[in-house]
């Protein structure tokens, strides 16, 4: 009994086990075909696959250059790798202008996806994609189409040509029918005298509301004023470039004028100061071969926000950083 199992269980292994492989093999395509949608969708803005670096560094290889999990946790939660100081994040963040890699809300699953697609290089991703198709000559295979031939087009236009030909005749047709069937002009002149008359007035009104709703309004613009710069102002060099800021220093005074000159290296863009509670201090334009001075006192402590209020291109929304204001 135990041998004539030991051989059943023998032969169960065998015939499962192509099975399991096929199953495990179709497993792992599905993971790359995840992880190319991923890439494609969240990573192609600042990165590539063999294309050499572009706002972030090229991926290509990068699994042998760091370790697994540490690509996984930096996938899934930048900010946090880089608030705990992680020697490599500093680095990467120095090399590549200060673009902060955003939390992208990538689970961890969705990582290990990338991950597997970045490991092919991209070289599986035709291969992972592309839906086999029957040859016509296989039992079962649809009829081939062919393809639709001039003749039939040639008629499509003619019939769209003539749709719209009808078109204009029944608009000329109807505007006849209007022209015809309107009362003579004299009877709607005593009505145009009064009709214009209520138009002079009317526009003048609005005129004069709009003036005085905006003079009203003036005094409620949510922007504190921009003070003016003193002997103890603090300067602050600030240049836009895609997609990030070159800023020094990065700390400043509670209590002391800071002056930020800013300017573009490269588009247009803007410079929006925000402060801790989420609420938009000022913001300058940065346009290349100009510098735009702004003063602000800060009166509290803590981490200001930097962002891009002007679209500049594809990572527009990665173009943030901080300043540091202390006591």
């Amino acid at each position: 009994m135990r041998r004539g199992g030991g051989f059943a269980l023998a032969a169960v292994i065998a015939l499962a086990a192509p099975a399991m492989a096929q199953n495990q093999g179709a497993g792992a395509d599905a993971a790359v075909t995840r992880g190319r949608m991923l890439f494609e969708e969240k990573c192609t803005t600042c990165h590539t696959l063999g294309s050499g670096d572009f706002l972030g560094p090229d991926l290509a290889g990068v699994a042998d250059r760091r370790p697994r999990e540490w690509l996984l946790r930096f996938i899934v939660e930048p900010d946090r790798v880089l608030a705990e100081g992680d020697p490599v994040a500093l680095e990467l963040l120095k090399k590549y202008s200060d673009l902060e890699m955003p939390n992208l809300k990538v689970t961890l699953e969705e990582a290990e996806a990338a991950l597997a697609y970045i490991a092919t290089g991209g070289a599986a991703a035709g291969a992972a994609a592309a839906p086999s198709v029957p040859p016509a000559s296989a039992p079962g295979a649809p009829a081939a189409v062919e393809p639709l031939g001039p003749q039939w087009r040639m008629s499509t236009q003619v019939y769209i040509g003539l749709l719209f030909l009808a078109a204009v005749i029944l608009t000329a047709a109807a505007f006849l029918v209007v022209y015809k069937g309107s009362q003579p002009r004299a009877e709607y002149e005593k009505f145009e005298r009064v009709f214009d008359t209520i138009q002079r007035y009317w526009t003048a009104s609005l005129v004069i509301a709009t003036l005085l709703f905006t003079v009203a309004l003036l005094p409620l613009v949510p922007f504190p004023p921009v003070r003016a710069a003193t002997e103890e102002t603090q300067v602050v060099k600030v240049e836009a470039l895609q997609f990030g800021w070159n800023m020094e220093p990065r700390t400043v005074k509670v209590g002391t004028p800071v002056e930020f000159r800013v300017t573009g290296r490269d588009v247009n863009h803007s410079f929006g100061l925000v402060d801790p509670h989420g609420v938009l201090l000022f913001q300058v334009q940065a346009m290349p071969r100009y510098v735009k001075e702004a003063v602000y006192t800060f009166d509290e402590p803590g981490t200001y926000h930097v962002l891009c209020m002007e679209y500049c291109g594809l990572a527009h929304h990665v173009m943030r950083t901080t300043v540091q204001v202390v006591r």
